[in-house]
């Protein structure tokens, strides 16, 4: 059976054009490279010991995670020393934080290639769908920069070696660690999702070019890759995915054909119907001032930028605040916004009311979805940036933040296709310029302009 990495990477290479890498990367050198002699595996305590044994590993900690029938699986957790610069050994280590859940030391292994920060908890027992599919072992691998994982102290916003090829070799290292002294004799499958899809489909592209043999197979899943520039950090593609797609193919009448349809409604009314639009342009005034700020600076006072930067908003909570949760989950939520009344200036109660409900959904956050799909909160801190001091304020307060210069260096971010909405209210031009100049910006994508 032919590797199916080779396909993806085929179709990497286009899209990828990062420096050094056809240079020669390195291993952290230890000071006395000493054998260790194998031990064998039988016990929770002796995977401690050996992990203990292992160059390069420190921190080890145990800790009994719950599941979901209540009983309990060992989780391990470790640090490994990496080289800050693959490149040049000179610059120093730094210490990767690791997680593991074990379940038999034969049985495949599958990598969680984190695009973030850790999620593992140690209280909450891994339940993913392919890990149990599988019956396999789960690893996962926090991402450089996020979480407790820095080459560079939290107050360096350069975030000098934040590329993909670095992450890769990481995992790389990392991998062949445990494949040397802990798993083996088993397959090995590389996932993720979102950042982490990309990163496993990275994964796959790095090691075609090293010849690196590490993974059996590789599962990214909702993996995009863009044309991330500094001189155009926005890809429409999938923005016209969304429209077209997400949603889409579910039978006549079932909740989320209905819903499909709703949130092709809402965007063209939001266009065609004055006071709805107006509803939703003093919400994006009241709810996100950072952004609204960011687009009154330069444009001013118009309608139709304000607009193309409310619906930018809309599309980050689709992209971010809903990707995560089943479409069948949430699809009840968007309302219908057809009995939307236009020619009385006040409107009907009824109507008025209508009208707030597809404002709450157009601006949804992360506190309104936990508390209504979950009944629990989760706050997200979100706000512009464009100095070295706020950048590092950001640093200590968004735990996701270091995404947004991988962004611009690489990566490349999704932009909303306005081509099909009825016109001539909004263009697609000033669309692509309000995100561009205000909008697209308000994550610090400025500071990391040229870099």
């Amino acid at each position: 059976m032919k590797k199916t990495y080779k396909i993806i990477a085929s179709l990497l290479m286009a899209v990828l054009a990062l420096q050094g890498c056809v240079r020669e990367y390195m291993y952290p050198v230890p000071e006395e490279e000493q054998p260790k002699p194998e031990q064998p595996v039988a016990e929770d305590d002796d995977i401690v010991k050996l992990l203990q044994s292992i160059q390069g590993v420190s921190d080890v900690e145990k800790k009994d995670a719950k599941r979901l029938d209540g009983t309990t699986i060992a989780n391990y957790f470790f640090y490994y020393e990496q080289l800050v610069d693959h490149f040049d050994q000179k610059k120093g280590t730094y210490k990767q934080r690791v997680g593991m859940q074990i379940t038999d030391l034969k049985a495949p292994v599958v990598v969680h290639t984190q695009g973030y920060a850790m999620s593992m908890n140690g209280k909450t027992a891994v339940n993913d769908d392919l890990m149990n599919f599988l019956k396999a072992n789960w690893v996962e691998i926090e991402y450089r920069y996020f979480g407790s994982s820095l080459p560079e102290p939290v107050e360096n916003v350069e975030m000098t070696y934040l590329y993909s090829v670095y992450a890769a070799i990481d995992i790389h290292n990392i991998v062949t660690m445990l494949q040397d002294h802990l798993f083996k004799n088993s397959k090995w499958i590389a996932t993720g999702t979102s950042k982490g899809g990309t990163t496993a489909g990275l994964q796959a592209y790095f090691s075609d070019k090293y010849g690196w043999k590490d993974f059996d197979l590789y599962v990214p899943f909702c993996g995009p890759f863009l044309a991330g520039t500094p001189e155009s950090p926005t890809d429409r593609s999938i923005g016209r995915y969304i429209v077209n797609n997400c949603g889409a193919g579910y039978a006549k009448d079932t909740e989320e054909a209905i819903a499909f349809e709703r949130l092709h409604k809402i965007l063209k009314q939001c266009v065609t119907k004055p006071r709805l639009r107006n509803e939703i342009l003093r919400a994006y005034h009241m709810q996100t001032p950072f952004y609204y700020q960011n687009v009154l600076a330069v444009y001013g006072p118009r309608e139709d930028a304000a607009l193309c930067g409310a619906l930018q908003v809309f599309q980050e909570n689709l992209l971010g605040d809903f990707a995560y949760v089943p479409f069948g989950r949430w699809a009840p939520m968007v309302p219908d916004p057809d009995p939307v009344k236009e020619g009385e200036e006040d409107g009907t109660s009824e109507d008025k009311q209508l009208i707030q409900k597809i404002r709450d959904f157009f601006f949804m956050n992360y506190e309104d979805i936990e508390r209504i799909l979950y009944g629990t909160q989760e706050n997200a801190d979100t706000r512009a940036s464009h100095t070295a001091e706020d950048m590092i304020a950001n640093r200590a307060s968004d735990t996701g933040m270091p995404y947004g210069p991988q962004t611009v260096r690489e990566l490349g971010c999704a932009g909303m296709d306005y081509s099909w909405l009825p016109g001539p209210f909004i263009t697609q031009a000033l669309a692509d310029d309000v995100q561009e100049r205000a909008s697209g910006r308000a994550h610090s994508w400025d500071y990391y302009e040229g870099q």
